[in-house]
């Protein structure tokens, strides 16, 4: 892969003397919302007409004919994007070649009986030795660090108890869970060498598929020191570095640092952070081949963990994050970076596409923003990109669905039988 290259520099005013109309729901909790009503170049649409610029992170019936008639749609505007976003399907996602080497050992599992079968042989012993070591489950339509459960041969039967007997006694109607199993990090890169961590690294996905990483990220850090212990596994604050798990304890949460990617990841470790999305974003594209228009974007906030050998792996993407859940928690510093974060979003990727200067699919040059933060191309855009209707966009999920259909009972996503033991595999003596 090429060295990443830095995203256009972006326009210092509108290109007009009028202000740039924009659509945000009230109920917006992202941080743009904040942010573009106090820029003085965009101003709310008026009821009825269209909007220049769309933001929506959850789109419902009454704003999608708003969502879809913006000129710029931001924020949830890739179709096909669940793919990355939804655990399950995430899951599927990487045993495709081309993110193999770069993810963890994941199994997609349609239900707890699913679920409870693949443990078994996960957890099984091999030649009378338990090697599987420690796994994690994971509720695919679970946020905000709930359901997650740390799983070792001791433990793994307890939990499938304990989410039968939750599926149980849940209201009628519900939509049954999915699940995933995932191998565990148990030698993770550690905070000041004692505290499990995971960098938010927050990134753009553009719909004729170039793909941006954000030149500063926050970790999110644990609040209890890192061990393996049996009698620690159940401990969130060990085991899970969510915000979500940390932040009521103010004695013991280190907050949400600043961290600058070059130098805190070095040049060898970001090449590599940035070849890990390109792969993964290319596995993703045939499912996200029909695009309203090559400007729409949307926003990853991506987790990312570190091996001790400074392997990076993927954990999960939020689509797009929600950095507004904690703001109460948030230092001065930490909110002048969100702030910033957005405002170049919107210099980077909303300004220059509402002037017509992202249709080019010839990658980008620039320098570095004047808020002292940058967008690094990780991925190139389609080599063409042709904008396609409503009906058109449905056969992103059609794709979906074929490949999902056959990756489920794929061999990538079942656990290798256990071998028998030598006496077992002799034959018996006539």
């Amino acid at each position: 892969m090429s060295s990443p290259t830095e995203a256009p520099e972006p326009p210092l005013s509108a290109p007009r003397s009028e202000r740039w109309t924009y659509f945000c729901p009230r109920h917006e909790s992202s941080w743009l919302a904040e942010v573009i009503a106090a820029d003085e170049r965009f101003s709310p649409a008026p009821a009825g007409t269209r909007a220049d610029f769309a933001w929506v992170h959850t789109l419902n019936e009454t704003e999608l004919a708003v969502f879809r008639s913006a000129r710029v749609r931001g924020g949830n505007g890739v179709s096909g994007v669940e793919v990355l976003e939804d655990k399950f399907k995430f899951a599927l996602l990487t045993q495709r070649d081309q993110c193999k080497d770069a993810n963890l050992e994941s199994y997609a599992c349609e239900s707890i009986a699913q679920l409870a079968r693949v443990c078994a042989a996960v957890f099984a012993d091999k030649n009378g030795k338990a090697e599987a070591g420690t796994w994690i489950v994971k509720d695919a339509r679970a946020n905000c660090g709930d359901g997650l459960f740390v799983v070792m041969s001791h433990n793994w039967r307890d939990v499938i108890a304990s989410l039968t007997s939750e599926l149980q006694t849940a209201t009628a109607g519900r939509v049954p869970p999915s699940f995933v199993l995932q191998k565990y990090i148990e030698e993770p890169e550690l905070w000041n060498g004692k505290f499990k961590y995971h960098c938010r690294l927050f990134l753009v996905l553009r719909a004729d598929g170039a793909a941006f990483l954000h030149s500063h990220a926050l970790a999110h850090v644990a609040n209890k020191p890192y061990t393996l212990e049996p009698d620690h596994v159940a401990d969130p604050q060990v085991h899970l570095s969510n915000v979500s798990k940390n932040h009521s304890d103010a004695d013991l949460f280190h907050g949400c640092p600043i961290i600058a990617l070059e130098e805190f990841f070095g040049s060898n470790r970001l090449e590599a952070v940035c070849t890990l999305f390109a792969n993964v974003f290319m596995a993703a594209r045939p499912f996200m081949e029909h695009q309203q228009a090559a400007s729409d974007f949307c926003l990853i906030g991506a987790d990312l963990m570190f091996e001790t050998s400074g392997a990076p792996r993927l954990l999960e993407c939020n689509v797009p994050p929600g950095i507004g859940n904690y703001d109460s928690h948030v230092p001065a510093d930490q909110y002048a970076f969100t702030n910033a974060l957005f405002s170049t979003l919107l210099d980077t990727f909303v300004l220059p596409a509402l002037s017509g200067q992202t249709q080019s699919p010839s990658a980008p040059s620039g320098t570095e923003t004047s808020k002292g933060q940058s967008w690094l191309q990780v991925c190139e855009p389609r080599s063409a990109f042709l904008p396609q209707d409503a009906e058109r966009r449905g056969f992103n999920a059609l794709s979906w669905k074929v490949y999902q259909r056959r990756a489920l009972k794929g061999p990538g996503n079942r656990p290798a039988q256990p071998q028998q033991n030598q006496e077992q595999q002799q034959p018996s003596a006539a």
